[in-house]
């Protein structure tokens, strides 16, 4: 076997693994030095190549020569990537910003000459009047003046046009693509210059047209005129707001923040009850005790039943209070309570008396708000009396069933009952007893059991939940007579309709029909149903439905009292008019369409005005409280009116619309989705301490050291408390105002996951189950502490940024002294309107940074938001609020930094400022690479072992930050940092282009085309947790991969048994499931008992217990490794051979030319393959793999030839077989043509022998001239000559061959290469 020793491994020149002693801070310092040195000889150059042009001297390549030679500065900043790009943005930036300021300048006086038909002087105060005059088209022609001027700017001064490279360069076409100068020719260089200069003014209007569209975009998502164009779709996708307007969607979340309220409200009640009444009933005790959980219920329905007891005095309205109150809880029912023994009476009934004072302050709200809309309206004072007195009397007869009605058969208040609810079996007993009863007083003595079980079914499945609110209908499920009115005999009064209420049939037993066990009839089939009588779920289910009913009502108001039209004022007060002398109005809901118009466009507003009528908005009453609806007829955006009206569908609309498909869609790709994020996120105590620690992130990128300030700690430590809702009420007050202001519970990956599981209605169907109805509870208990804990770690971050950010706002206005109140009453603060206190300011303040520029669930695009119903990407809404607070992020900084208080003319943020970009900076930057270079330093690393390591990581790693270190035995392992970097999401494209340009560094690639490829690579990084394959999905799409997993990981191969292969296919789908960090916990046990796992791998303690906090040391197997490498590279090596086949071998008419280009390009690609091989081995090797091992890698898996030609860095071509000849011969016959491929042959045959035995580490792969091409496009040369390379000799005869442009290049290449002598490029 052919070897080649470590120490030649630079003879051979292998790509990416030379080792450089130059650090990146030296490089970076190099490449400013050598850009300052490349500014004057760009300029010295080019007067030289003048000089040569016109006096036939060679002045250009000495004047060259001495700057190249004058320091080493070059040498030390091409050693790293940042070197390099340093030295090209100083050799660049400087003389173009000077040429951007004096073009733009110039432009201005041209303009303002043009506009006043002469010429004049422009002062600082004529330049600012000037700029604040111009048009958008004069802006526009200011900047592309600028841009000219870098133009200029850049020819002159670039160090070498051809090493930083074109746009035409990196697209490999296009007029400003550079002619290949190794000659040293004047014009070339003329030419080459000319062509750079205008790339540069192509790229700066492009440059110059992206930024005003971003601009644009920005300044548009924050108007109200829109036109529904492309621009105008596009932010419906991307911003919070979607289609709706700012103002709306800022009222929208002020109402999704007293939900919040609401619903924390009603959980703190539901703990506290959990809490006493587990601490009777421990759950150890219940664990595997039917008779304990038994008892747990009796005692449950106990508290139940007082909750929603009343006295002869009842539910009532108290004209003196206002205030609608479900009154005195009977005293009978709370006497059982007191009598349980253990439980503490006091403590539940002041629970109890604080749940109903909840659920009162709901009921009289939404009866408050019937007046207010009412007025709001103009509807008449006697209509409104009217409508509230029905209101009044549903709710004296109505409001205690109301919030009493929750029914396992119905969940979530469906329509429809649910198919797998099944009655408990004493329940099943009970309704066989009493219907057989009833039946026996119909004298009917043949009805037996059955006859009652098919009775029961009946019933199970017509009954229905009634959905409508107690203005409309009665609070209790409707059931049917049955059969020949057979529940009439325990109705009360007649019954002639097919449904009943169910509080029609009679509540105590009778004479005529006894009672069973003491039940009355209506007790009984409220028990069929599955009635809930726990008050934990009475207390969520009533204080959710009357908070959606009066948060919708709330937001219909609200945004009539902020956005209904008013008219515009001028400084003394007076409505400021039209040319019609008619009003103008500002706001966002008007009574005519004219004016709605005026404002938003005439594009964006619907012919039609809102229709907020209750039979259309809601047909089913269920929060329909008679009172009208203000916005009712008003002419509004179009995204508002489709907000309101409820007309948006979205791509997964289809999921909620019942059918086959649907169906299909949510149990087998939406269900084990929702499972399996719920098991490896909320369900793996792992994912919490990274949760927990990578959440400090987001303080310390808003410039906030975590953990240092204790007023904030204090604050933050109060989402600890809860976890449980067992904290103190002043702990709970101060939680509910972060809910008012949107900073807490609004955890992304949380926001995302509740949705999904919302979305399959998660736990429903398992819980309707007998069988599995206890430990259902249980698990679902389970469940919810560790989301509670979930939640309260990202709470606390965002509780401990909302503190400090409000403790430094506050600093930085005394310290400026700036009177707190009188800025905060100021319209023209920061913030832009006036607070009725300083600490209502501070809050807002503070909370609209934690909102803007932390994660934010509220401020997910509803796009984003959808696609976590699609089957692949993981949390998708997390990445896309990274993206949106960094940019947040920024702009804060810059707006604090620039802010003048109105009044003292001070910058009181400036501090602010700064420290926020400055952390910004740091935290997705500085730290990850200042850790990355410290080890390196610290272990020894080299940058060629840097390089290797990439090539052995999975592919999510290889633009991650790798953080290395050594074993004992000296062997490299690695952190992924990127993976407990929030930040990477922002961070990672950035350093896709440094390491795309890292990668090119050694080839003749310019920069440029780095840059391009680096971009793409980029953009893919970008939308990778977008694309990406789910959990779920990747699992089963690993089975259908042929059960070989995407890092390349085999589940079974070709040869095992089906049956195993069915065994290895369920637990690998299995594992997409395990909660409870299975994996990771797999590993830490055989690290603690130092055994190895299955495949042979051994773990270390101390790596183990860092992986809980992200940064677990992974080591790196190049010999495991090299399998899937040889793998890869097979599947490489037919793929370059279809680039030959499937172009040219479909059938049709091919020429000569096309099968030469085809064989070239099927052989560039199939070099490249061989490169990439070659480069993993003598990268493994790098990594002090030995040969021997190395090398019984490829035994049986390459052939000898292949493998020899591998390890000696030589090419082997790609070699028509006599099939493929064979095949152009049919496909000719076919079409009655000559056969292409003879004619082409002799050229094909003198190419693969030149490509035989080529180095695998050229610097470009040799492409040869295509003697079939009649005729070339060449670049434009402006009409200079150059002594032409004379025709090469390819010993084709008669075939015209074009020699202008470019392909002499190829040639000269070529004889680089293959010597003057070649058959193909000799001449």
């Amino acid at each position: 076997m052919v070897d080649i020793k470590l120490s030649n491994l630079n003879k051979i020149q292998v790509s990416g693994f030379e080792d450089n002693k130059v650090g990146t801070f030296q490089s970076v310092l190099a490449g400013i030095g050598a850009g300052l040195i490349d500014i004057p000889k760009g300029a010295f150059s080019l007067g030289a190549s003048l000089l040569d042009l016109g006096l036939g001297t060679n002045k250009a390549a000495q004047v060259e020569s001495f700057f190249d030679n004058l320091t080493t500065f070059d040498e030390k900043a091409e050693a790293t990537t940042a070197g390099e790009i340093a030295r090209i943005i100083t050799n660049l930036g400087i003389p173009g910003t000077v040429a951007f300021k004096t073009g733009s300048r110039l432009t201005k006086q041209a303009l303002a000459a043009k506009k006043n038909n002469t010429y004049f002087q422009i002062d600082d105060k004529t330049g600012k009047l000037l700029e604040d005059s111009l048009t958008a088209r004069g802006k526009a022609l200011t900047t592309l003046g600028g841009v000219g001027g870098i133009a200029a700017a850049d020819a002159v001064f670039v160090g070498d046009p051809e090493k930083v490279g074109t746009l035409g360069d990196a697209f490999g076409i296009g007029p400003t693509q550079l002619t290949n100068n190794d000659e040293n020719l004047a014009s070339r260089e003329v030419m080459n210059r000319i062509k750079f200069g205008l790339d540069s003014a192509m790229l700066g209007g492009l440059l110059a047209g992206t930024g005003g569209a971003i601009k644009a975009a920005a300044k548009r998502s924050g108007q109200l005129r829109k036109n529904n164009d492309v621009l105008d779709k596009v932010l419906e996708y991307v911003t919070p707001q979607g289609a709706k307007t700012r103002e709306f969607f800022d009222v929208e979340r002020l109402i999704t923040g007293e939900r919040s309220v609401d619903a924390n409200q009603a959980q703190v009640l539901h703990r506290q009850l959990d809490k006493n009444i587990d601490a009777l009933f421990p759950l150890i005790n219940r664990i595997g005790s039917a008779s304990v959980q038994k008892q747990r219920e009796g005692v449950v329905k106990i508290i139940n039943d007082a909750l929603t007891s009343t006295t002869g005095k009842g539910p009532k309205f108290v004209e003196e209070t206002g205030r609608f109150t479900l009154g005195e809880m009977d005293s009978a029912a709370l006497k059982k309570i007191k009598d349980i023994k253990g439980l503490n009476f006091k403590e539940i009934e002041g629970i109890l008396n604080d749940s109903r004072n909840v659920i009162d302050n709901m009921y009289t709200e939404i009866g408050n708000n019937i007046l207010e809309a009412g007025k709001k309206g103009k509807v008449a004072q006697a209509n409104i009396d009217a409508s509230f007195n029905k209101f009044k009397e549903a709710f004296e007869t109505k409001a205690i069933d109301y919030i009493n009605s929750t029914y396992q058969i119905f969940p979530n208040n469906r329509v429809n009952t649910l198919k797998t609810y099944r009655p408990t079996q004493e329940a099943l007993d009970d309704g066989i007893m009493l219907f057989k009863n009833i039946a026996k007083k119909r004298g009917d003595d043949s009805f037996t059991d059955e006859s009652a079980k098919n009775y029961i079914n009946l019933l199970l499945d017509a009954a229905k939940p009634n959905t409508g609110f107690i203005t409309q209908k009665e609070a209790v499920p409707l059931i049917p007579r049955l059969p020949k009115g057979f529940l009439k005999e325990v109705a009360i009064g007649d019954w002639d309709k097919g449904l009943l209420p169910l509080n029609r049939i009679i509540n105590k037993p009778t004479k005529d029909i006894p009672g069973v066990r003491g039940l009355a009839p209506r007790e009984i089939i409220e028990n069929l149903l599955g009635k809930v009588q726990d008050p934990s779920a009475t207390i969520l289910a009533s204080v959710n439905d009357l908070s959606f009913i009066k948060t919708k009502h709330k937001f219909f108001g609200d945004l009539f009292d902020q956005l209904y039209q008013k008219p515009v004022l001028d400084d003394l007060g007076k409505p400021l008019l039209d040319a019609n002398d008619n009003p103008i109005l500002k706001g966002q809901f008007f009574d005519n369409f004219d004016d709605a118009v005026k404002v938003f466009g005439p594009k964006n507003v619907d012919q039609k005005p809102l229709n907020m009528l209750a039979e259309t908005m809601d047909p089913g009453r269920k929060t329909f409280t008679e009172a009208v609806n203000p916005l009712n007829g008003l002419y509004t955006s179009k995204g508002n009116k489709a907000a309101l009206e409820g007309t948006n569908r979205n791509l997964f609309s289809f999921v909620e619309d019942g059918g086959a498909l649907a169906s299909f869609y949510n149990n087998f790709i939406l269900y084990p989705k929702a499972t399996s994020q719920l098991a490896k996120t909320v369900l793996a105590p792992v994912t919490h301490v990274r949760n927990f620690i990578s959440a400090g992130a987001f303080a310390a990128a808003n410039g906030i050291v975590p953990l240092i300030n204790k007023e904030a700690l204090d604050e933050a430590y109060g989402a600890f408390k809860q976890i449980g809702r067992r904290g103190d009420k002043v702990a709970n007050a101060r939680y509910e105002d972060l809910l008012r202001l949107g900073v807490v519970n609004k955890s992304v990956p949380y926001g995302d996951l509740q949705n999904i599981l919302n979305d399959v209605d998660f736990g429903s169907a398992i819980s309707q189950r007998r069988a599995f109805r206890g430990i259902s509870k249980k698990l679902s208990k389970i469940k919810e502490k560790f989301a509670d804990a979930y939640v309260a770690e990202d709470d606390y971050w965002k509780m401990y940024t909302f503190a400090a950010e409000r403790s430094r706002i506050d600093k930085a206005l005394k310290s400026a002294q700036i009177d707190g109140t009188l800025y905060a009453k100021n319209s023209r603060n920061d913030l832009g309107r006036a607070f009725a206190s300083y600490s209502d300011y501070l809050d807002e303040a503070a909370a609209n940074i934690v909102r803007n520029n932390v994660p934010n669930y509220d401020y997910v695009s509803k796009f984003i938001k959808e696609l976590r119903r699609a089957p692949f990407g993981n949390f998708v809404s997390f990445p896309a609020e990274i993206i949106r607070t960094s940019i947040n992020i920024m702009k804060k900084g810059f707006d604090e930094f620039n802010f003048v208080d109105p009044i003292t003319g001070t910058k009181p943020f400036k501090g602010i400022g700064m420290q926020r970009l400055t952390g910004f900076g740091l935290t997705t930057l500085a730290i990850p690479y200042g850790t990355m270079e410290a080890f390196k330093a610290a272990y020894n690393v080299s940058g060629a072992e840097m390089d290797a390591l990439r090539r052995f990581v999975p592919e999510w790693s290889k633009n991650s930050v790798l953080v290395p270190l050594r074993d004992d035995n000296g062997d490299l392992k690695y952190i992924d940092f990127s993976h407990a970097n929030a930040y990477d999401t922002v961070a990672r494209p950035l350093k896709t282009v440094f390491n795309a340009i890292a990668d090119g560094r050694t080839d003749t690639d310019t920069v440029m085309e780095d840059v391009i490829q680096g971009m793409v690579e980029a953009t893919q990084e970008l939308g990778q947790p977008f694309i990406s394959e789910s959990i779920w999905t990747e699992a089963v799409l690993d089975i259908y991969r042929g059960g070989r997993t995407a890092e390349g990981r085999r589940l079974y191969t070709e040869q095992t048994s089906p049956g195993d292969k069915v065994r290895a296919a369920i637990e690998h789908l299995f594992q997409a499931q395990l909660p409870f960090s299975a994996a990771q916990f797999t590993r830490l046990g055989n690290a603690v008992v130092q055994n190895p796992d299955d495949y042979g791998r051994t773990y270390e303690l101390k790596d183990e217990i860092m992986g809980f906090a992200g940064l677990r040391a992974v080591a790196v197997d190049p010999v495991k490794s090299m399998k899937f490498k040889i793998a890869d590279f097979s599947k490489g090596r037919s793929n370059a051979r279809r680039e030959f086949t499937s172009e040219l071998l479909r059938g049709g008419a091919v020429t000569p030319e096309q099968i030469v280009d085809r064989y070239q390009v099927a052989n560039n690609a199939l070099y490249k393959v061989h490169k990439d091989l070659a480069d993993d081995y003598y990268a493994a090797r790098t990594l002090g793999v030995g040969a021997n091992a190395l090398d019984a890698e490829f035994d049986d898996r390459l052939s000898k030839i292949a493998f020899e030609n591998i390890k000696a860095g030589r090419f082997k071509p790609f070699i028509p077989s006599e099939n493929i000849i064979n095949a152009f011969e049919e496909n000719a016959r076919a079409i009655g043509q000559s056969n292409p491929y003879i004619i082409a042959q002799p050229v094909i045959d003198n190419i693969r022998r030149s490509y035989e035995g080529m180095s695998l580490y050229l610097e470009e792969f040799p492409i040869a001239p295509n003697p079939f091409t009649t005729s070339a496009i060449d670049l434009p040369t402006a009409g200079m000559q150059d002594n032409l390379a004379s025709l090469p000799n390819l010993g084709l005869a008669g075939v015209p061959v074009d020699v202008s442009g470019t392909p002499q290049n190829t040639v000269a290449k070529g004889q680089q290469i293959f010597g003057p002598l070649d058959t193909i490029f000799g001449s």
